[in-house]
């Protein structure tokens, strides 16, 4: 029973961080005029190394256990960082790509990205 009541806490927890994360306002919004995510084109697809592609920042994030040690290596160098690159110049969001810029790490570069493409949805 004791495990039960610590399973319904940490459930608890849970939803009070994604309360407090939804009802914080973004500075990484980016919305049209309705107030709809911004559609990019196909020509503006994020191309992984292996040939994936990718369309927006939530599908980046989902996908970023998936990329290989080596893709991500490719993609994210101490010099260069072309997630960062991309979400810079495709969705027009220097705030967002410059905090991504110094991030090196797959996992913690696919927990900011989940981090922040909540802020992407309508809620």
């Amino acid at each position: 029973m004791k495990w039960v009541r610590q399973y319904k806490r940490k459930i608890s927890n849970a939803d009070n961080v994604i309360n407090r994360m939804r009802k914080r306002e973004s500075r990484y919004k980016k919305r049209d005029e309705n107030n709809k995510l911004r559609e990019i084109l196909p020509e503006q697809h994020f191309i992984l190394n292996d040939g994936t592609k990718i369309k927006n920042i939530e599908e980046l994030a989902i996908l970023m256990d998936r990329i290989s040690d080596e893709d991500f290596s490719f993609h994210v160098q101490e010099d260069k960082n072309d997630f960062s690159n991309w979400i810079r110049d495709v969705f027009k969001n220097p705030e967002m790509a410059e905090e991504l810029e110094q991030i090196k790490d797959q996992r913690e570069t696919q927990i900011f990205l989940l981090k922040n493409s909540l802020y992407e949805r309508d809620v």
